[in-house]
């Protein structure tokens, strides 16, 4: 069997050699596809907008006008379900009882329709419409609501079409409530979410937590205080190396917020940056992991040398933050929110609040460059002051299949893994040297890591993972679904 794949291996390594022998496999360094994202005023009723921006004509269009009806002030960020191709997303009022609607929203056919409308009881206001898709359940919190008054998490399933109320915030107790934003982040080696709080804790300045979907159980890991952070906004956990990190809005030595590693494992919080005005302050979103060169980019909403904010990257190995941009307001933006977005080109592309039109823009940072630029003034018409984060989607209407057998080898789209089963590290070796994207989903189907990388192989640990079997799917330059294997984790 080891024989056999190591065969495979080799047959992929030499088509590579002699594919780029005979140019045929040139990378691409253009880019293509669709950026979505939401404006909480402007559009045709004045209640905000979903826009889609086209990255080759960079022409931006409206492709849902919300009317009261089917929400009011969409925030935050719209997420995929790989399995229908649908955007979903929230928005902070509006709907029958004006506590906000949960939406779909079909690129291909450009039809949105109200999923579930909340009504205070089954959550209420769902603050920057933060969602997670995990293999097609949709994840969600709501900033008030719910039995309590404090929140809520939910579960929204598209196959049924079904909502549950999983979890009802309480503030007795010192657990954790109110959160503004974060997304819940899966950690692969224990199944459990975590997720970050404005309020609560035992110090009553916000916590991060852990909740067990199979049990309804949650619990605070850390309570966070002054000098580790607090008042999380829209931040969102990000999960590195088999770390998460972080930022909060307010505190640390400086009070302008800071940016922080947690362990799931061994429970061990670490405050790694602390802002200062100078290097940004109080960020409003979350990190992006680019692990192509091992960063984490953020924004923060304001600070930096004009006092718009700041666009920076961290690097974890020896816990160092450059300012990449600073936001001036005329030229390139001001009060930036949200978490920046990778295009398949590797550039990062991001949103601000406002500009000199008070209106806000969409901009695209070019790390090998380093220069920075403004793709699109919005207009009252199309949407005005964005606030959160952008989605790509490479080919709208393209659906993703749901793995659930697959040889160990895909030799059909010359891929191979290698070793297989495996303690520490596999290496995934495609016939390709261009960009890919790689998908790690449990044997459930729950997608656990995204990863995207440069080259013909990739050496995947198995850091955050359990023994046992998983699934990782692989995706071209445009994120489009090529090949999968199962691999086993002993």
């Amino acid at each position: 069997m080891e024989t056999t794949r190591l065969k495979t291996a080799a047959f992929a390594i030499t088509s590579l050699a002699i594919g780029l022998s005979q140019g045929l496999n040139a990378q691409s360094t253009g880019s293509s596809g669709y950026l979505y994202g939401t404006t909480m005023g402007g559009g045709k009723y004045g209640n905000g907008t979903v826009f889609s921006f086209n990255l080759v004509t960079r022409q931006e269009t409206a492709v849902i006008n919300f009317d009261s009806a089917n929400g009011i002030e969409p925030l935050g960020n719209l997420t995929m379900d790989n399995s229908t191709g649908l955007l979903y997303g929230a928005t902070l009022k509006g709907g029958t009882y004006n506590d906000g609607v949960l939406f779909s929203f079909d690129p291909a056919t450009g039809k949105d329709s109200n999923v579930a409308v909340f009504d205070g009881l089954n959550g209420k206001w769902p603050v920057q419409g933060s969602m997670t898709d995990l293999s097609g359940v949709i994840y969600g919190m709501t900033g008030l609501g719910g039995i309590n008054g404090f929140g809520i998490i939910y579960k929204y399933c598209p196959s049924t079409g079904t909502y549950t109320t999983l979890l009802n915030f309480d503030s007795a107790n010192d657990k954790e409530y109110g959160p503004m934003g974060s997304n819940l982040a899966l950690y692969p080696g224990n199944g459990m979410l975590y997720g970050m709080t404005y309020s609560g804790g035992k110090n009553k300045m916000g916590a991060i937590f852990s909740f067990n979907p199979a049990t309804g159980r949650d619990s605070v890991v850390v309570s966070l205080d002054s000098l580790k952070g607090f008042q999380v906004m829209e931040g969102t956990l990000t999960l590195t190396n088999g770390l998460f990190y972080g930022v909060t809005s307010g505190g640390g030595l400086y009070d302008d917020g800071v940016l922080f590693s947690f362990s799931p494992v061994t429970g061990n919080y670490n405050v790694l940056v602390n802002f200062n005005s100078a290097n940004g302050s109080n960020p409003y979103g979350g990190l992006l992991n680019d692990s192509i060169n091992g960063l984490l980019y953020g924004m923060t909403y304001q600070g930096g040398t004009e006092g718009y904010g700041v666009l920076y990257s961290f690097n974890p190995v020896g816990a160092i933050q450059q300012v990449l941009i600073n936001f001036n307001d005329t030229a390139n933006g001001s009060i930036p929110t949200g978490n920046l977005t990778l295009g398949p080109n590797g550039k990062l592309y991001g949103m601000t609040l406002g500009d000199v039109t008070g209106n806000g823009v969409l901009f695209c940072y070019d790390p090998v460059s380093a220069t920075d630029s403004v793709l699109f003034t919005f207009n009252y018409t199309g949407g005005s002051s964005p606030y959160g984060s952008l989605t790509f989607v490479g080919n709208p209407g393209a659906v993703n299949p749901v793995i659930t057998t697959v040889n160990t080898v895909s030799t059909e789209n010359n891929v191979a893994v290698y070793p297989n089963p495996f303690s520490m590290n596999t290496n995934i070796v495609m016939n390709d040297a261009g960009i890919h994207y790689i998908e790690v989903d449990d044997i459930a189907g729950r997608k656990l890591n995204w990863v995207r990388f440069s080259g013909n192989q990739y050496s995947l640990s198995r850091t955050g993972l359990a023994n046992g079997i998983y699934i990782v799917k692989l995706y071209n330059e445009q994120q489009q679904y090529v090949s999968a294997a199962k691999i086993e984790v002993n």
